[in-house]
């Protein structure tokens, strides 16, 4: 059994992108402000709508802050030889359990700001029956993503073999334990 917590390096692209949309929200406001100001003689109005769409975007920005910091503090990514769980929650806690039976492969993932901070998101790819393409889960914030990626593929190839070795050769067959411990 492996845990695995986010990067502390993941609570700042957290902060980062919440702030993003503080900025755009705010930048959106004082537009309109400008705008308005254009067909209005009064520099009172527009002075109230800068003054509405700061208090605005302070009232929603701050506890959004909060709320990241507290979704950060509660996730965290745990290996089993059968399974992932994945738990999250900053409200109610979220416990997910993954069967690697159920997955078919990892995958490696870096956006812009996760190669400037050096994290990376774990792409888990699962058999559907709903969709041609399957599903997906991100294990996100992840530092030494390689490390928990061969993890991973490793965790996957014992449950495969160990599998193989179930469905190909009879119970007491000595080559059956040297297929299921191979990786």
């Amino acid at each position: 059994m492996k845990i695995f917590k986010p990067s502390p390096r993941y609570l700042i692209r957290l902060r980062v992108v919440i702030t993003m949309y503080a900025l755009a929200f705010l930048t959106l406001g004082i537009l309109t402000a400008w705008v308005a100001s254009v067909y209005v003689e009064s520099t009172s109005q527009t002075t109230r709508i800068v003054q509405g769409v700061i208090i605005a975007d302070l009232i929603w920005y701050l506890p959004a802050l909060k709320i990241v910091q507290s979704t950060y503090r509660a996730r965290s990514y745990q290996f089993d030889e059968g399974e992932i769980i994945i738990k999250t929650g900053w409200w109610t806690e979220s416990v997910r359990h993954i069967p690697l039976s159920s997955v078919i492969s990892f995958n490696m993932r870096w956006d812009r700001l996760d190669r400037w901070l050096e994290i990376g998101t774990l792409e888990v790819y699962l058999a559907s029956r709903h969709h041609v393409d399957g599903s997906r889960i991100r294990l996100t914030g992840l530092a030494d993503i390689e490390t928990v990626a061969q993890l991973a593929n490793l965790l996957l190839k014992r449950m495969q073999n160990a599998r193989l070795a179930e469905w190909s050769l009879p119970n007491r067959h000595q080559e059956r334990n040297l297929l299921s411990h191979r990786y």
